[in-house]
């Protein structure tokens, strides 16, 4: 039993570190409070304008997996949904943070992390580091 603890704190930590090691090597590019709340963090290329109603999906090219769940690849080539009443995204290059679009159907992909904030009366931003071009 105590073989089974140690192995899985041992486990734990790998994957926090994991995580942090990928925090410092992309911290340019990242907003730390959006990377801590995101499921997954991709640096991508924004293809296209959404399409939709109240969800809007648009074609988005994955540059870099900056962080996913444990035994999640996200693709080269995916659509994203984020909400029309929201703030968008804009076409170029961005990092974005990425919720599940439905949690209790992962097979349904991803959307863009916007929350609405009562007190504003606005959505947080899902994205960071927006530019028209690649930024190394």
């Amino acid at each position: 039993m105590k073989t089974i603890v140690i192995a899985m704190i041992q486990l734990l930590m790998g994957c926090c570190y994991a995580s942090n090691t990928n925090f410092e090597r992309y911290k340019d590019i990242l907003d730390a409070d959006l990377y801590r709340r995101a499921e997954a963090v991709i640096r991508a290329q924004v293809l296209s304008p959404g399409i939709g109603s109240k969800y809007l999906w648009t074609d988005v090219k994955n540059l870099s997996t900056i962080k996913a769940p444990k035994g999640v690849v996200i693709p080269a080539k995916l659509q994203i949904a984020f909400e029309s009443s929201g703030i968008g995204l804009p076409l170029g290059f961005a990092t974005l943070y990425l919720a599940r679009y439905n949690p209790d159907h992962p097979e349904y992909g991803w959307r863009l992390l916007e929350d609405y904030d009562p007190n504003t009366k606005s959505y947080l931003k899902g994205y960071s580091h927006h530019s028209k071009d690649v930024l190394k």
